[in-house]
């Protein structure tokens, strides 16, 4: 884990100072302070995903601050049996109390000193609770801060083993998150007190200006735990995505391949002959016109015993010529 880079991280915007401001700002007006947590699970995840910079925009203040209050009702939650526990033990004290008040402050010492006694003891278990769980709060609101959904900050199986990736460095971001966390306390308080000297304006610019230090201080925190996060779900991390990087959600891209010979394609099947066209019938010869009638003979026709005797002669002539 790299502990400068996570330090030195929100100053390469070069709006930081702008948005460190209104940081501040949104850190003192009453019922703003949801949006510092959101921002803060928001550059979570940007740090995850390669975008350490620029640091988000103070435009998305709804979505900063709904997320803030679901994280802020989380930690509740996580945090409930120890008010329960203290509170339990509170209780017979209450009646105690009144009793001892109406006759007289002897009456009721000895139970009133063991009920508080065992207040004493709840109050110091219950410190000790959240000290526990406040280390794996911190898990599940980075687990959170991945993704959109309110449940996943009670995913305990899954952040159990997210904190069990090798190389997460998971410790070492709790631990300089809590050192950052002090130093920018001082150094705020410090500053803080040096404007206090003016009355009026430099009490109100020591409020806002402490603000924005330990805004600031919450990013570099935010950063270290965006480091242990992309280590934790395979992101990229503050050094941008390599290459083939898909995110998350969606198929890796395949390995690139040598370039292969083209592979001829088939030739394309003859395309089939086409259907001879049927032949027509011939169209029927015209009808020939018909002949006139041969003229009839104008003379009368010849008797039989001339035609006799033509025949007659002509066999005689014939037969004088074959003598």
């Amino acid at each position: 884990m790299d502990v400068a880079r996570g330090i030195s991280a929100p100053f390469k915007d070069s709006n930081w100072l702008m948005k460190a401001l209104i940081g501040g700002v949104w850190s003192v007006v009453p019922f703003t302070g949801f949006a510092l947590t959101g921002y803060y699970l928001d550059y979570i995840r940007n740090t995850a995903h390669g975008r350490e910079t620029p640091l988000p925009e103070w435009s998305l203040f709804g979505r900063f601050w709904i997320r803030g209050l679901l994280a802020a009702i989380a930690i509740f939650i996580y945090m409930l049996p120890a008010f329960a526990l203290i509170m339990l033990a509170a209780l017979p004290l209450i009646p105690i109390a009144i009793v001892s008040d109406s006759r007289g402050m002897q009456s009721g010492g000895g139970l009133e000193a063991l009920f508080a006694g065992g207040l004493c003891l709840a109050i110091g278990v219950a410190l000790i609770y959240m000290l526990a769980i406040w280390i794996f709060v911190a898990a599940a609101l980075a687990h959170y801060a991945m993704h959109e959904e309110f449940s996943t900050a009670f995913a305990f199986r899954d952040i159990k083993q997210r904190l069990s990736t090798p190389g997460a460095s998971y410790a070492t971001a709790l631990v300089m998150s809590i050192a950052i966390a002090v130093v920018a306390g001082v150094f705020g308080s410090t500053v803080g007190a040096i404007l206090a000297i003016v009355p009026l304006l430099g009490w109100l610019a020591a409020i806002f200006l402490s603000g924005a230090v330990g805004f600031v201080g919450s990013l570099m925190a935010a950063h270290l735990f965006g480091q242990y996060a992309a280590r934790a779900y395979g992101l990229p991390g503050p050094d941008g995505a390599p290459s083939g990087y898909s995110p998350p959600g969606t198929m890796p891209a395949p390995p690139p391949t040598e370039p292969s010979a083209p592979v001829s394609s088939p030739p394309s099947p003859p395309a089939a002959p086409e259907a001879p066209e049927t032949p027509q019938a011939p169209e029927a010869p015209p009808i020939p016109p018909t002949p006139p009638k041969a003229p009839e003979a104008s003379g009368p026709a010849p008797e039989a015993g001339q035609h006799e005797e033509s025949e007659g002669r002509a066999g005689a002539e014939e037969e004088s010529e074959r003598e």
